[in-house]
């Protein structure tokens, strides 16, 4: 799934047990809220969230205070891709910096084929 949006709100888990989902690749995104369910709840073949995104997106991850890996996706080997040259600024940045570790550069991305 390739697409554009300005702001994102995740009340419900949009993509609960899509057990065949490995990667969402999101061109443009302006802000993430998540609330209280995981973006990929349930995905168990989700792998790669890809962020082509210049800047950070805006995270607002209202669940608990601090965002956590397992609020995003539930593989914990799972990982975020974002623009080579803007890789420090998210792994930097207010909420990703909690997820740091499962942040990486886009040139590090291998399409997985079905």
């Amino acid at each position: 799934m390739n697409t554009t949006l300005s702001m994102y709100t995740v009340d419900e888990s949009p993509f609960v047990y899509c057990t065949s989902l490995h990667t969402v690749d999101i061109s443009s995104i302006d802000e993430i809220i998540l609330t209280n369910n995981p973006l990929f709840h349930g995905c168990t073949s989700m792998q790669n969230f890809v962020l082509r995104c210049d800047v950070p997106t805006t995270a607002q991850f209202n669940v608990i205070g601090n965002t956590k890996w397992i609020h995003i996706m539930p593989n914990i080997n799972g990982k975020i891709y974002v623009p080579d040259e803007y890789l420090n600024n998210y792994k930097t940045a207010e909420y990703w910096i909690n997820i740091a570790e499962h942040i990486f550069p886009l040139s590090e991305y291998v399409e997985i084929q079905d």
